[in-house]
């Protein structure tokens, strides 16, 4: 597993805190990346980032979301970045040189990504001081 430099953080931080790729979001409750459609009975469709363990698998999810009827060209181009930033080139982690490479998704999402979402969450709720005391 790759670690982060300081500088790579602050980039994701700030990535994680729009958590916007065109119509595509992150769930960190489910690992799976959400596109609310614009009509139909389905209300959203999810690609499952635990599932993304090889590049044919991850290819797999990209062809499966581009044959939906409502997807749009930058839908796709959106999902790739958003796999791209969340997995932080991706390339590196299952096809490197062109060779097929096993990853653990849910680990790398569980000990990465998804610690970012709980500071992002925890951010405006520290409790406010009684009157007549103090804050450390």
């Amino acid at each position: 597993m790759m670690d982060f430099s300081k500088d790579f953080e602050g980039e994701l931080r700030e990535k994680i805190k729009q958590n916007k790729w065109g119509r595509w979001k992150y769930n960190p409750d489910n690992h799976c990346l959400e596109i609310v459609k614009k009509h139909g009975s389905m209300r959203s469709y999810e690609v499952d980032l635990d599932r993304c363990d090889t590049s044919a698998r991850l290819l797999d999810w990209i062809y499966q979301v581009k044959h939906k009827s409502w997807i749009s060209p930058d839908d796709i181009a959106d999902l790739v970045y958003a796999v791209d930033d969340i997995f932080h080139t991706v390339q590196s982690l299952i096809c490197s040189q062109g060779v097929d490479l096993e990853f653990n998704p849910q680990k790398y999402l569980n000990e990465k990504i998804d610690p970012l979402f709980k500071q992002k969450s925890s951010i405006g709720k520290r409790s406010k001081a009684r009157p007549g005391t103090r804050r450390s």
